[in-house]
């Protein structure tokens, strides 16, 4: 092209000689000078010439940030994309935050949520505003919570608890996921907390859930009544969650024998057993309350024959 021209003739002029720095700013400046004039069509040719020619040039950075540009520009953002990763690959810059917003943007929509998180994470690591911080940091919660990943899942929701941006029902999810860790540690003091506050203030699948542990936590605690209120309100309130309103059947039907109401508490156990097949675990814990229960009977029954 013309720039190859150019070049030849320069080198083929006997007595003139120019350095490669000076005819590579030469070339560059003539791209950026269509650039900035918004002639695209013009800067993107000589943007991608000079890149063949200088992969290591000086102005490199600069090259593939206005051709990201561009490209995002004239709605072309499939090949926006690799001149973004190289500015995200290549060290620190003053376009790479950009890039990755864009970069996290595509991957997202895209739902390539593994390619997204290194991403996140480099954002959270370089954010320029709160914003950026916002968006590593509530993203990040929900992907390592998809993942499976409770330890990270649980730090990030632990940094959304403290983030003033973020809206309610992501500091719902953020103690969801606290809940359900503490609760499979062992610490049912802090998941008593994080449910005790999502029953109050969730609607949904959260809400039932979190009803469901309030009536356990009230069983545990001796609050008989207290928890079958809470049980009747999950299952009319939330009646499209059945497992939930299942399990918490359960409770209820714990509440009743601990009050020495043995025939309602079998009552409920056999229900459970008749309605909620599709659920096997629900039914199993169902079954052995309720062998438990007339295991008890019969052996209580035994004693006052052998008493008389």
């Amino acid at each position: 092209d013309k720039v190859d021209d150019y070049i030849a003739f320069i080198k083929s002029v006997d007595g003139f000689d120019v350095k490669t720095s000076k005819l590579e700013k030469d070339i560059f400046d003539a791209a950026r000078e269509k650039y900035f004039l918004k002639n695209y069509t013009g800067a993107r040719t000589a943007l991608a010439s000079y890149l063949r020619r200088f992969p290591e040039g000086a102005y490199r950075v600069k090259a593939h940030a206005y051709l990201a540009d561009i490209y995002r520009q004239t709605g072309e953002p499939e090949k926006a994309e690799p001149h973004y990763q190289w500015l995200v690959d290549h060290g620190e810059n003053e376009y790479m935050v950009d890039a990755l917003r864009f970069l996290i943007a595509r991957k997202l929509q895209a739902k390539q949520y593994d390619q997204a998180i290194p991403l996140l994470e480099k954002l959270e690591q370089h954010a320029q505003t709160e914003d950026d911080t916002y968006l590593a940091q509530s993203k990040l919660m929900y992907l390592y919570d998809w993942k499976g990943d409770t330890a990270k899942a649980a730090a990030y929701a632990s940094k959304v608890l403290q983030n003033a941006k973020a809206t309610d029902k992501q500091k719902q999810k953020a103690k969801l996921i606290l809940a359900r860790k503490a609760m499979a540690e062992g610490d049912e003091a802090t998941a008593e907390r994080y449910y005790n506050e999502l029953a109050a203030e969730a609607t949904g699948a959260t809400a039932a859930e979190a009803l469901y542990h309030k009536a356990l936590f009230q069983y545990k605690k001796g609050l008989y009544d207290a928890s079958n209120k809470t049980v009747s309100r999950l299952t009319k309130k939330y009646p499209s969650y059945k497992k939930w309103g299942a399990k918490a059947l359960i409770v209820m039907a714990r509440n009743m024998y601990a009050k020495g109401d043995v025939f309602n508490a079998t009552y409920i156990l056999e229900n459970i057993i008749k309605r909620f097949p599709q659920y096997p675990e629900v039914v199993r814990e169902a079954r052995e309350l309720l062998d438990k229960i007339k295991a008890e009977q019969s052996q209580k029954n035994s004693d006052v024959k052998n008493e008389k």
